[in-house]
């Protein structure tokens, strides 16, 4: 009987003591998981203040070396000691790497210095970057359009159209007409045109194109190749049947 007590007073001894140990090496391990001080962060640009900032520190890492990154740099970036600096409105994700491990802050930045009127601009010294644009042509105009990072005002720049560059690219023979022709053409897009010789078509000035290529600024001009066309009987040279047309 007596041994009986002495083995149960040992085993409960051990198991005590297996548990009075455990605890503690319990509450060790969890204290020492690596975290981060904040989770979450609101940043707000002020006129004061326009780049506000918050020090990030990762508590528990048994290594010191810490790889901080942002997601969105245009809307906060992180310094190498952890330190977040807001650029503009928006929501950036910082990552503090350590011990193979991945902690997150995610950051807000808000910004008060935005009035009613975007076209307001006495308030702060815009950050425009280049939206969308159409580059431009022969004929038609190109747009850039600009946007601020800040307030988001948008303008548009308009550019130029480029103009044609028309060169001599062959001539010939009119056959009913027998008068020489020169035909032209562009170098940027390959449109062409021939005219009698003498002076260059003038496209910003109302002119009539043939249906056979013959382009003319003077209508009586126009009239004479068109009737000397129908005496040959080289017939679609005409405005009446639609081939030829005013633009």
């Amino acid at each position: 009987m007596k041994n009986i007590i002495k083995k149960s007073v040992t085993t409960i001894v051990i198991i005590a003591l297996a548990l009075s140990l455990a605890v503690p090496v319990t509450a060790e391990a969890k204290s020492k998981t690596p975290k981060l001080s904040k989770t979450k962060i609101s940043l707000t640009i002020t006129k004061k203040k326009t780049k506000p900032t918050y020090k990030l520190k990762v508590k528990n890492a048994a290594q010191k070396k810490v790889k901080w990154t942002s997601n969105n740099k245009k809307v906060a970036v992180v310094s190498k000691s952890g330190k977040v600096t807001a650029k503009k409105k928006g929501i950036a994700v910082i990552t503090a790497k350590v011990n193979g491990r991945k902690l997150r802050c995610k950051i807000s930045v808000k910004d008060t210095r935005r009035k009613n009127s975007d076209t307001d601009t006495v308030t702060h010294k815009h950050d425009y970057f280049k939206s969308s644009w159409i580059y431009p042509t022969c004929d038609l105009d190109g747009e850039v359009n600009y946007c601020c990072s800040i307030c988001y005002y948008k303008y548009t720049e308009v550019i130029p159209a480029t103009g044609h560059n028309y060169v001599e690219e062959s001539r010939g023979i009119e056959s009913f007409t027998g008068k020489s022709f020169v035909k032209y053409q562009c170098t940027k897009c390959d449109r062409w045109y021939t005219q009698y010789p003498g002076p260059p078509i003038d496209y910003k000035k109302p002119h009539i194109h043939c249906h056979c290529g013959m382009d003319f600024n003077d209508i009586d001009e126009y009239s004479m190749h068109a009737l000397y066309a129908d005496l040959a009987g080289e017939y679609g040279h005409s405005c009446y049947n639609w081939l030829c047309c005013l633009v």
